[in-house]
């Protein structure tokens, strides 16, 4: 059985689920408890939660006396056990941020850079577009594609905040969520655990930088974990559960205890970039992401419009300007009120 000093464990569709795994609780406090007597080891969860969350969905479980030893919220803010309840470590906070701050100036400089690297190097690129987070690559054809990626995945190896996801004919490099991996490594600095000590299970996209060898050497995943979490955890060794939720972090706990650990796919799984649904899905949701602030246009230029005729009327504009301006409203009301525009009839 490997040494395993600390456990970190996502917390939606990682522990919990859609459906209650009540009967599961107990078990699973036993395996955590099992962990620390015989490794001296220290249990995380990590979720994008607020503290206010968490305390009201995990009630069930501190009903039964199971608690984490450290609890990090909003995927960054970090909070330790106490006999008076969870504090909070602010240094360590503030640490985190700062880190956060300087990896997204580095992501983006290296976006910008490969940006630059892609257009010469490849003549069948239809479009490139950067961003702060992103970089979009449409190709011509597969092979095209495929040597982008490759090129791609090259010159990203040193950034492990930056993943390459291929889509069709489209090849993409995506900034991960990455302030659960942060936040994890000031728990293991301050804790004095080493990678090879660490054990993290998650099943979301916002997991996958914990789910890296710099920060753990362990690594597992239910088996309703995102194909990107999959395969993440299949690169690493790690173990893929058969099962899913709080019943899949159980098996990886056993699978680790046992020496039984499996990286074996589900069967029927797909890589996500060879995947025509999973494509469609994402691109669907890009572009329900994407709306036109027609409201807003709308409201802006009203308020030109009525600063104009304000102008108009108080003979700031010249005679002409305003006449063009105030035309179209003396159409609408002609329109809408025929009788106003009409001369009064003459008095009997």
């Amino acid at each position: 059985m490997r040494e395993v000093r600390l456990i970190v464990c996502d917390l939606d569709g990682t522990i919990l689920g859609p459906v209650s795994e009540y009967s599961l609780y107990g078990h699973f406090g036993e395996l955590i408890n099992d962990f620390r007597r015989r490794h001296n080891a220290v249990w995380v969860v990590c979720t994008g939660r607020s503290m206010k969350s968490f305390r009201k969905v995990f009630s069930p479980f501190k009903a039964l006396d199971i608690r984490p030893d450290f609890i990090i919220v909003e995927h960054a803010h970090i909070y330790s056990a106490t006999g008076f309840g969870y504090m909070a470590h602010w240094l360590w906070n503030i640490r985190i941020r700062f880190a956060a701050w300087r990896s997204r100036r580095v992501v983006k400089k290296a976006l910008t850079e490969l940006g630059q690297k892609v257009r010469p190097r490849f003549h069948k690129v239809r479009s490139v577009s950067v961003g702060s987070e992103s970089m979009r690559v449409r190709c011509q054809d597969g092979a095209t594609c495929v040597e982008v990626a490759e090129f791609m995945r090259k010159e990203i190896s040193r950034h492990r905040n930056l993943n390459v996801f291929e889509q069709l004919l489209e090849v993409e490099v995506r900034s991960v969520p990455f302030t659960k991996g942060i936040a994890i490594g000031e728990v293991a600095r301050h804790l004095e655990v080493g990678s090879e000590a660490i054990m993290t299970i998650g099943d979301g996209h916002n997991d996958i930088s914990m789910l890296n060898p710099g920060i753990a050497c362990m690594s597992g995943c239910p088996m309703n974990a995102e194909p990107e979490v999959m395969e993440a955890v299949r690169v690493m060794a790690g173990h893929i559960a058969s099962k899913p939720v709080l019943a899949g972090t159980v098996e990886v706990l056993e699978a680790y205890r046992d020496g039984e650990v499996s990286s074996e796919l589900p069967e029927g799984w797909e890589h996500p970039a060879l995947t025509t649904a999973y494509s469609d899905r994402k691109l669907r949701k890009r572009s329900r992401g994407v709306k036109m602030p027609w409201r807003s246009i709308a409201i802006f230029v009203a308020a030109v419009y009525v600063s104009l005729m304000a102008l108009s009327k108080f003979g700031i504009l010249p005679g002409a300007v305003g006449g063009i301006i105030t035309k179209p409203l003396n159409v609408i009301i002609e329109l809408i009120w025929p009788s106003a525009s009409e001369p009064p009839l003459p008095s009997t």
